[in-house]
Formats: C-alpha cells, sequence, structure tokens
C-alpha cells in the first residue's frame, strides 16, 4: 500500500482584488472555501505583497516564537481590548468545539493599524509598544 500525497493548494486572488466580473470572484471564494474545508489551509498567490515584506514578516515570526514564554504572554489575547481577538495564544490555547482535542498551535494574530486610530486602541497589539525586546525585529 502507497501513500497518498498532498499539494497544499495555491488560489490566485488578484481577481478578487482587481475589477474581474462577478463570476470571477465568486470562482476565489470557491477556491478558497474548498480549500478549508478539505485540508483546513492553503497558500495565496496574486496578493501583489513583495517578496521583501514577505520575508521580513517570516523573519519577525521566527524570532517572536523564539521567545520565552512568559515575554510573549505580555501579548496575550488575554490582555486585549474587548473581543479584539488579537494577540498570543499558546499550544494547546484553543479548542473550536465541545469535547475536541485543543490545537496544537502558536497563534501570535496580528491588526491592521488604521490611519484614523489612536495609539492606546492598539497598545495591546502592537509589540513595539508592549514587548520592546521585539522592537528590533518589527520595524517593517
Amino acid at each position: 500500500m502507497g501513500f497518498v500525497t498532498h499539494t497544499i493548494p495555491t488560489i490566485d486572488i488578484s481577481a478578487w482584488l482587481s475589477n474581474s466580473s462577478q463570476e470571477s470572484r465568486d470562482a476565489v471564494v470557491t477556491e478558497v472555501r474548498d480549500a478549508c474545508r478539505t485540508y483546513g489551509f492553503f497558500q495565496l498567490v496574486g496578493h501583489g505583497i513583495p517578496r521583501s515584506l514577505q520575508d521580513k514578516v517570516f523573519e519577525c515570526a521566527e524570532t517572536f516564537f523564539a521567545l520565552p514564554t512568559e515575554d510573549k504572554m505580555e501579548v496575550s489575547m488575554k490582555n486585549c481590548l474587548g473581543l479584539s481577538n488579537r494577540g498570543y495564544e499558546t499550544m494547546q490555547g484553543q479548542t473550536l468545539q465541545p469535547g475536541a482535542l485543543p490545537d496544537l498551535k502558536e497563534v501570535r494574530l496580528f491588526v491592521r493599524r488604521s490611519p484614523n486610530a489612536t495609539i492606546h486602541s492598539f497598545t495591546p497589539f502592537f509589540p513595539s509598544i508592549v514587548l520592546p525586546k521585539l522592537t528590533h525585529s518589527l520595524s517593517l
């Protein structure tokens, strides 16, 4: 009996981001939905984010996740404002369904800063404010 191999789905979202037809945009939505239902994840292309910025984000993630747990907990989701669902979540920190095993992942969720927001409203989300040890790595 042989092994079954799968390829991570790659989805081109350029149609979603452009003035494409509704049919083309709907096709992107269908691809995302199918990838989520079948594999639980996917990779995107056609988003226009420069490779240099993608590399910097991965570098920052490596730096963040290499920190001691107590440092990462400074930006815990539990410390965020309201129900923003932003911040750090520990390994096995989330269970989506009652009775299921917790997820085996460590997460740091970010938010895009709005030009109209005050710095106070983002304090729990930005490590450069909450976690000075990471400031040098996050200057994107």
